[in-house]
């Protein structure tokens, strides 16, 4: 899950997406809400550097 719901609830309103994880990168793809079947095929993949990507995670984990 990318995004959710305001309520903190994990099942209510969901934005998900496929993540691939290679050596250098991690892309999203994918994308769709949990209750709607919405078209975002127009959302091109969003790719970030590996190493960028992890090192904002572990500063958000903080």
């Amino acid at each position: 899950m990318l995004l959710g719901c305001g309520c903190g609830d994990w099942g209510c309103w969901p934005f998900t997406a496929m993540v691939d994880v290679t050596d250098d990168a991690v892309t999203w793809s994918g994308f769709r809400t949990g209750h709607r079947d919405w078209d975002y095929a127009g959302l091109p993949a969003l790719s970030f550097a590996r190493h960028r990507y992890v090192a904002e995670l572990r500063a958000t984990a903080r």
